[in-house]
């Protein structure tokens, strides 16, 4: 069905993930997908300017279609996206069926301070979540990421903003590049 294995790049919104992907593409060269753009494409619709996601199910089946229509050569992507997301008011865990549907082959999970997070968000959008939701958040998206790495056996690697070499050393062991 795939032609592709997924580098799953998991993140809240804001703390850097296609910043770190751009970093392992310019190491790796491999290509660069956006979850919400992928489901952006195909649905045609809006995830609103605070990060709120609307319908979280339907996206998900939107992201699925997508990937099965994705075009490319390379053995492998990068694909920034999310474990689970802010609804407006409450943390949704997306399903595990989802990622049981991707190719995926390993999982970076990024971190960095809520305070940051809150300062990029702000800077690129001119709002933000309130750090307090933003941390939460991201322990949300952490616990899941991890949960989801042990439920599909894949590898699994945390990295904190900024920690871009040591994490294309650990990607380059984990595939084959060839």
């Amino acid at each position: 069905m795939y032609k592709f294995k997924v580098i799953f790049v998991s993140g809240v919104h804001g703390v850097g993930k296609g910043y770190l992907c751009s970093e392992i593409n310019k190491r790796i060269n491999l290509p660069i997908f956006s979850a919400s753009s992928l489901i952006k494409d195909i649905k045609r619709g809006e995830i609103d300017t605070n990060k709120n996601v609307l319908d979280a199910d339907s996206n998900q089946d939107h992201l699925i279609t997508a990937l099965k229509h994705l075009q490319t050569d390379s053995k492998y992507i990068l694909l920034d996206g999310h474990f689970c997301l802010f609804d407006g008011e409450n943390i949704i865990n997306i399903s595990i069926d989802i990622f049981e549907s991707i190719p995926i082959e390993v999982i970076i999970e990024l971190t960095d301070t809520p305070e940051k997070i809150y300062s990029r968000l702000h800077n690129r959008d001119g709002n933000s979540l309130d750090i307090s939701v933003i941390e939460n958040f991201q322990n949300e998206e952490k616990a899941r990421s991890e949960i989801i790495s042990q439920h599909l056996s894949v590898p699994y690697y945390s990295c904190a903003f900024g920690e871009y070499e040591d994490v294309v050393a650990w990607l380059s062991s984990q595939l084959s590049l060839g």
